[in-house]
């Protein structure tokens, strides 16, 4: 696994969220440093997506304070984006806009113009298989494809953090191998990448620290081997449902 810097990306500090009776996220707090690809790992309803909705400003904490690089991400959210690249767990499109045409706007957004900008979205459509359907409406496009143009557009302005909410669910398995591999790439670059996924092996593949999440709380945290040693089990998956409290 990659060495990570000293640096801090991103802080969450006494990060809470309630709907209603129900608390979402409980007083979590956790780092995430430059090189290095942060896990978040725990069954439906442990406060993965909240926590994430949180970190890329469209939910407000209900107490603590989430930063990227010392920024506020709920009152500073378009400075934070300009260092965050996010993939949601169900990328929607706006009708009529082309997938190449999206990412030319996102390009653009970002400062970048003409022949560079134009260079840029041809590299990322064919890095993510999409040459072919560039001039096809994004909105027509299945899961898969949809969460590869999402990764494309993540990514195209190389960002010091990025946010992925399940971005191998709906991949097929060349593509989710190269999702690794550009997970691997990022983290090498000195990004900051912290994954949300139900994918127990591609956490214990990419991860290089791990935080198991439950009823809102943190429960553990480290490494997929200190993960197993604490529960006694050999795998990961084991380690999961052991150290999870039961309902």
């Amino acid at each position: 696994m990659n060495a990570p810097s000293s640096e801090v990306l991103v802080q969450v500090a006494g990060l809470s969220r309630r709907f209603g009776s129900v608390v979402a996220v409980d007083d979590l707090s956790f780092e995430v440093r430059g090189g290095e690809c942060l896990g978040l790992l725990g069954p439906n309803g442990a406060g993965k997506s909240t926590t994430l909705a949180m970190l890329v400003g469209q939910l407000a904490p209900d107490r603590g304070t989430v930063t990227v690089l010392g920024l506020d991400c709920t009152t500073q959210r378009a400075d934070v984006m300009r260092f965050l690249g996010y993939v949601p767990d169900s990328p929607q499109w706006q009708d009529g806009l082309t997938a190449r045409q999206l990412l030319r706007f996102v390009g653009w957004s970002h400062g970048s113009r003409g022949t560079a900008l134009r260079e840029m979205v041809e590299v990322a459509l064919a890095e993510q298989g999409l040459a072919g359907v560039g001039d096809r409406s994004a909105s027509a496009f299945s899961l898969g494809m949809a969460k590869r143009l999402a990764l494309a557009a993540a990514s195209l302005h190389a960002p010091r953090v990025l946010v992925l909410d399940e971005p191998g669910s709906a991949l097929d398995p060349p593509g989710q191998a190269d999702l690794d591999e550009r997970i691997r790439g990022w983290v090498r670059g000195g990004a900051g990448v912290l994954l949300c996924t139900h994918q127990v092996e591609q956490a214990e593949r990419v991860c290089d620290r791990i935080l198991l999440l439950a009823r809102g709380r943190l429960v553990a945290d480290g490494t997929a081997s200190e993960l197993c040693a604490r529960a006694g089990t050999r795998t990961l998956r084991e380690a999961f449902h052991a150290l999870n409290p039961t309902p």
